[in-house]
């Protein structure tokens, strides 16, 4: 089911007692929104309401209709409250009560931008440090080339900073042989001090090419196990076949500890540069 969110919606209600719909009493301040501004008549909206008592409330999946929102109706979901999860509560005589847009966290989305490098100076890498732990895994997505001489040069990855040699590698790769045939390859680093998880584009690259690679942390915020990793890499190009090619990298970091800092880095020393992007998400 979808639901409908929108920021700074905000609204009194004078509504008591339960079951009934939640009649809308006009927005809760000056900087406040109110649900007949933001959404049609029809919507599927999540809210929550605060009893003026400060104690009670309820988080609902309703529906929006002229000035008011349903609870109880057929379709509604009460996610959760003062009472507990699926009861209803009695809204007291202790108004105005106040009722806000929200967003249940099983409606959130399931893949979330944490952030992202815009690289707009060459710099020979990045650190996305102080991650938030409410997700299960960690995705990279990157647009990149370097500056390095050759066609191809590494990327690697760094967890919290960790430059000792506590990763491995094993990779396998298949490239273009002629404008119809692939060799195919493969390798293992063991024992180094970073994972190198993109084979990049570099100086002697077609001009405009850039290497597009998805790297994963999986379980980054778990205590339990080491941490598994893998990235699948596509090169292109229409100059050189041998330049063609899709690569995968499993990588392992020997460590339990949660994740907390991500860093990217050219391991031949050059630069990562102007207009590559690297876009990291949380998947819940």
């Amino acid at each position: 089911m979808s639901i409908s969110y929108d920021n700074i919606v905000q609204e009194t209600t004078n509504t008591t007692g339960s079951g009934a719909a939640i009649s809308l009493g006009g927005a809760a301040g000056p900087r406040s929104r109110t649900f007949s501004s933001r959404f049609a008549t029809g919507a599927t909206v999540g809210y929550t309401v605060y009893d003026g008592d400060g104690v009670h409330w309820i988080t609902v999946s309703g529906t929006y209709s002229a000035g008011t929102l349903s609870r109880t109706g057929p379709g509604d979901v009460i996610i959760d409250g003062s009472s507990g999860p699926g009861v209803d509560i009695a809204l007291s005589g202790s108004t105005p009560h106040t009722v806000f847009c929200d967003l249940p966290a099983q409606y959130a989305p399931a893949m979330v931008l944490l952030a992202e490098w815009i690289v707009s100076t060459p710099a020979n890498g990045f650190t996305f440090n102080n991650l938030p732990q409410n997700f299960r895994h960690l995705q990279l997505i990157q647009d990149a080339r370097i500056t390095d001489s050759g066609s191809r040069q590494d990327i690697a990855a760094r967890l919290n900073g960790d430059a000792g040699n506590n990763y491995d590698r094993v990779w396998g790769a298949a490239t273009a042989a002629t404008t119809s045939t692939a060799n195919v390859s493969g390798g293992a680093t063991i024992t180094t001090s970073a994972f190198p998880y993109a084979w990049t584009a570099a100086a002697s690259a077609a001009a405009g090419e850039s290497t597009v690679s998805e790297l994963w942390v999986y379980n980054y915020s778990g205590t339990t196990f080491t941490k598994k990793m893998r990235s699948i890499t596509v090169n292109n190009t229409t100059t050189t076949p041998a330049d063609n090619m899709i690569q995968m990298f499993d990588g392992h970091w020997r460590s339990t500890a949660a994740v907390t800092a991500l860093s990217v880095f050219d391991t031949t020393g050059g630069n990562i540069v102007a207009g590559s992007v690297f876009s990291l998400y949380g998947i819940r």
